[in-house]
């Protein structure tokens, strides 16, 4: 958790590589666990920001994918229904949508604190 809100934190402060470095050990940790964590939010909304601002949308919708799972907590309604739209317009080769789709589910992941 704490390697989580360290990457949140890098983030914020636009240390990209940093942010990454963390969020993806709190992953790593995470998913180690035999019982995994399933805030895995924490750590992958910062990496799908940095994603998309380095025009990376693969890697976003990648990294979103991973918001979906089975084990994890479950995000608002408004957020959740754009990352779903998002990675469905992915899947049937509408990258743009997909990529403005994920854009507009940040945002209103910062609305609601989730970045």
């Amino acid at each position: 958790m704490a390697k989580a809100s360290l990457a949140w934190i890098a983030w914020r402060l636009e240390d990209h590589p940093e942010a990454e470095k963390l969020a993806s050990e709190a992953l790593q940790l995470w998913h180690g666990m035999d019982d995994p964590y399933g805030f895995d939010w924490m750590a992958l909304c910062p990496l799908i920001a940095i994603a998309l601002d380095r025009q990376n949308s693969g890697a976003a919708i990648g990294f979103a994918r991973g918001l979906l799972t089975e084990n994890q907590h479950p995000l608002p309604e408004k957020l959740l229904s754009r990352i779903r739209k998002a990675c469905d317009e992915w899947q049937i080769g509408a990258q743009e949508n997909a990529a403005a789709n994920l854009a507009s589910a940040m945002k209103v992941a910062r609305e609601l604190s989730y970045l």
